[in-house]
């Protein structure tokens, strides 16, 4: 669980994961699987073997699930675990699926 110090000026996030993280600056486009199903433009801030964490310019609510495409490579597949709003951009924990979930269309997975 990642976790924001109120009185920071930029958010300062407490490292519990399993897997290690890693920093990132990719772009991303995620498609929120709604009725109807939206496009966002945000940013994959770090990665590690089991998620993500985007920045992007709206919430997604707890429970959503998405697809996340970045450029050349397969699309992702997860669900947001938490969103947070900090300084002018909302921080979401994404949570991907199995890899037998997450593969290409070719069948092969991705490498995690």
């Amino acid at each position: 669980m990642l976790q924001a110090n109120p009185s920071a000026a930029q958010p300062v996030w407490i490292e519990r994961r399993r897997s290690m993280r890693f920093p990132t600056n990719d772009e991303a486009e995620v498609e929120v699987v709604a009725d109807p199903p939206y496009t966002l433009s945000g940013f994959v801030r770090d990665a590690s073997r089991e998620g993500l964490r985007l920045a992007l310019p709206k919430p997604l609510a707890r429970g959503v699930q998405v697809k996340i495409t970045l450029r050349g490579s397969p699309t992702l597949i997860g669900e947001v675990r938490y969103c947070r709003f900090a300084g002018t951009t909302y921080y979401a924990g994404i949570e991907l699926a199995s890899p037998e979930a997450n593969e290409n269309k070719s069948g092969a997975r991705l490498e995690q």
